[in-house]
Formats: C-alpha cells, sequence, structure tokens
C-alpha cells in the first residue's frame, strides 16, 4: 500500500476517534422553553417543553447530538417550586448535526 494511503487513512481513522473521545468527556444540556409556571396546587404538575442535548461527536467543524424531547415538571409545596425534575422521551431521540 502507498504511504500516502496509509497516512490519509490512518488520520482518517485518529480523528474518528478523536471526535467520539471529545464528545464522549463533554457535558450535554436541557433546553427549555421559559414559561413562567405558577404553583396554585400542591403536588406535580408540567411546565415547559424541553430537549436534551447530549454530544456524541464533537470536531469543532463536524458535531454530532443526540436530542430527545423531554418535559420540565415542577412539584408544588404551599404555593412554592419545590423541585424540578424532567422526564425525557428516549422514543422520540434523533442524531443531528450542529455547532
Amino acid at each position: 500500500m502507498d504511504k500516502k494511503i496509509k497516512f490519509v487513512l490512518t488520520s482518517m481513522v485518529l480523528l474518528l476517534i478523536i471526535g467520539v473521545v471529545i464528545g464522549f468527556f463533554m457535558k450535554g444540556g436541557m433546553m427549555c422553553t421559559e414559561m413562567g409556571c405558577l404553583c396554585e396546587v400542591d403536588g406535580e404538575r408540567p411546565c415547559n417543553g424541553c430537549s436534551s442535548r447530549d454530544p456524541v461527536f464533537i470536531l469543532g467543524i463536524i458535531n454530532v447530538f443526540k436530542e430527545c424531547k423531554a418535559q420540565e415538571i415542577i412539584t408544588c409545596q404551599n404555593g412554592l417550586d419545590a423541585s424540578t425534575r424532567y422526564d425525557i422521551d428516549y422514543s422520540s431521540c434523533r442524531f443531528v448535526f450542529g455547532y
């Protein structure tokens, strides 16, 4: 095999490995609409629509994320927002290109 072909193939494999490793160590995030949710009744209630975005492959120019729909759930106690959690719909996940 020609040295140029070996060099190109080795470079491509290294870039692929580096992109996956960087994606593994980067932290994902939750993005939500910013509606105000009132605590009129005690208990859990849905609030904002959200999406979860976790990096899979990152190279700066070419980035791939796993994006899933989610719902913000707030827990109300005595008219106050006591806690927040997110229900992620894993059946809605898809891979998207982004920056």
